[in-house]
């Protein structure tokens, strides 16, 4: 293995690796509204025509790396099904339960 292949690897892993805070963050809060549905599938499919890309031409790197970025998108993309929807009334659209008062002007003279 060359040092070509061996940057490649650090290169592909390190963007690879920089999903595993927002995973970790993700189940331990368990919450995925933040997180972009479509920006998600458009990472899955990256991900995906990066490993065609790489199985075609036979780069290694480019072929381990993908494999586990497609792998921690899947688990993302896992969350975001999961934890995506908001279950509490917290959650949901701001609700004020407050009564409030109607404005009432007066007119002096």
């Amino acid at each position: 293995m060359g040092w070509q292949q061996i940057f490649g690897l650090f290169a592909g892993g390190t963007i690879a690796v920089s999903y595993i805070p927002q995973i970790w963050k993700l189940f331990k809060l368990k919450s995925a509204r933040e997180i972009s549905l479509p920006f998600t599938l458009l990472q899955l499919c990256g991900g995906m025509m990066w490993l065609v890309y790489g199985l075609i031409l036979s780069l290694s790197a480019v072929i381990i790396t993908n494999i586990f970025n497609v792998v921690l998108v899947c688990i993302i993309l896992y969350a975001k099904m999961k934890y995506g929807k908001s279950n509490t009334l917290k959650d949901t659209k701001e609700t004020d339960t407050t009564i409030k008062q109607p404005y009432i002007t007066t007119v002096t003279r």
